[in-house]
């Protein structure tokens, strides 16, 4: 079991505080009460199928950017421990590397399947679009903001590097 920023990790799930996961419970089964309204049984069972698509991708990205902030850390705390580091620097990546835990939180505490708010058969096929869109933003403001702290880091490295070439 690792622990990280408040989250707790057991294998490949990723557990959260209780009001949260009891947050996220309470969406998933109004979803749910929504998307068996749905008439057509094979829109029901594609989305259905793409709802629990949805979720498994979900999981992955965050496990996986999770990792890479854990990966972060660690450089970071390896960086730390050096002598004559640029402090803005330093505090530059600390910022960067907080940011990046926080959009990564806030990921994982959204509700990760498809959001159905009708109950029309003919207005399925854009709710699910527009649920797979915002996904997709999501993941994308996550991983501009740990590329932002990537970026940070290695600028750190570069002065770390240039430090021990002056000495």
């Amino acid at each position: 079991m690792l622990t990280l920023f408040g989250l707790v990790f057991v294998g490949p799930v990723l557990a959260i505080d209780g009001w949260v996961a009891e947050r996220m419970k309470t969406l998933r089964e109004k979803n749910q009460q929504n998307v068996q309204k749905i008439r057509n049984e094979k829109k029901l069972e594609l989305v259905k199928k793409i709802d629990a698509r949805l979720c498994e991708i979900r999981k992955n990205r965050t496990t996986g950017m999770t990792n890479q902030i854990v990966m972060l850390n660690r450089l970071l705390a390896k960086l730390e421990a050096r002598e004559g580091l640029d402090a803005a620097k330093v505090a530059a990546a600390k910022v960067a590397i907080a940011e990046a835990k926080t959009a990564v939180e806030a990921l994982a505490t959204e509700d990760c399947g498809v959001q159905i708010t009708t109950a029309t058969d003919s207005a399925v096929g854009r709710e699910v679009r527009a649920s797979i869109k915002v996904v997709s933003e999501q993941w994308k403001a996550a991983q501009e903001k740990i590329a932002a702290a990537k970026k940070a880091l290695r600028e750190l490295v570069g002065t770390v590097k240039t430090n021990e070439k002056s000495q």
